[in-house]
């Protein structure tokens, strides 16, 4: 009897042990083991996201329906947020660092550590940790919870690679990088001008749920199908990158661009493009590849012609 009794404290003690050691109810009210807890099983409470480097850098990154906002200001990379919401949800603890490997880890923290902060919708605090670097084998990266001196190497069980660089981006790379950042339904207005070639361009209006094609002060309602097809080719392409530091971006924008465009939304915001060619001569063709962007917000991309092709179209498109 006295063996049974014991095999049952014994058992009674395992499990409350583990309870208390790796279950996470989400009221951070576990004390033992809370500080290897850095996954949030439920990654839709995450509302925000601070990140923070050494040298000052800070990124915010907030919820906005299905999308992300990227420092009260700009649409975040979509995939950029995916794969920090990735780590946030699926990470996990891969092993202790030995104690003769503590005092070397946990200075690297301290100097190059990347400080995250988790915050729900009412903004109340989640998880605050930090992500360092990788180990010897790169096969995991030392994580530590704030507060706490014992810091976890952690890994996403499926993947090889360290997690830091998730986080750690310039502001720019956080960016979403379509030119065109409006939904289809929302535009109103596209006009495009080709000044090298009068006649070639186009306007489309949306009219009471119509479109229509203005030409010489005159307009012709035009298939909506059409319309409709082109704007998702005008807004589906990605720039191939911002190019804001260019030192002679000034120099190409005093150039006669290639093409203007101005387009408008339902709110009525109206944006403006103007697109310059980058030529290139190979055994005395000159072909385009790529073309330098300057908008009406500030921004300077460069982009891939072939991505964009769709976009120069003239009047004859929406007349077949």
């Amino acid at each position: 009897m006295k063996q049974i009794l014991t095999i049952l404290v014994v058992l009674a003690l395992a499990v409350g042990a583990y309870f208390v050691l790796f279950t996470d109810d989400g009221s951070e009210s576990s004390k033992l083991g809370a500080d290897r807890h850095f996954a949030v099983e439920d990654v839709s409470r995450v509302h925000k996201i601070f990140i923070a480097d050494r040298s000052g850098e800070t990124t915010t990154l907030t919820r906005d329906g299905s999308s992300w906002v990227l420092n009260d200001k700009y649409v975040a990379r979509d995939e950029a947020v995916k794969n920090v919401l990735e780590v946030i949800e699926n990470v996990e603890m891969k092993f202790i660092p030995p104690k003769a490997a503590l005092g070397s880890i946990t200075r690297d923290l301290a100097k190059n550590g990347i400080k995250v902060e988790l915050y729900d919708a009412s903004d109340n605090n989640i998880r605050t940790f930090y992500v360092g670097g990788m180990t010897n084998d790169e096969s995991g990266t030392h994580f530590i919870m704030e507060g706490s001196d014992q810091p976890y190497v952690m890994h996403l069980p499926y993947w090889n690679g360290g997690l830091k660089y998730r986080f750690l981006m310039d502001n720019v790379n956080w960016r979403d990088r379509h030119l065109i950042q409006a939904d289809p339904e929302d535009i109103s207005m596209v006009r495009l001008i080709y000044p090298k070639q009068q006649g070639k361009g186009f306007e489309i209006r949306k009219e009471g749920g119509a479109y229509y094609l203005h030409e010489e002060g005159e307009k012709q309602k035009v298939d909506g199908s059409l319309v409709q097809e082109y704007l998702d080719d005008f807004t589906e392409p990605i720039a191939e990158a911002y190019q804001n530091d260019k030192i002679n971006r000034d120099s190409f924008l005093s150039l006669i661009p290639f093409a203007l465009l101005e387009y408008a939304t339902t709110d009525q915001d109206t944006h403006r493009a103007s697109f310059i060619p980058i030529a290139q001569t190979d055994d005395g063709f000159s072909t385009v590849e790529r073309m330098y962007v300057g908008t009406s917000s500030g921004d300077f991309l460069l982009i891939q012609m072939p991505v964009f092709q769709k976009m120069f179209q003239s009047s004859d498109y929406f007349l077949r």
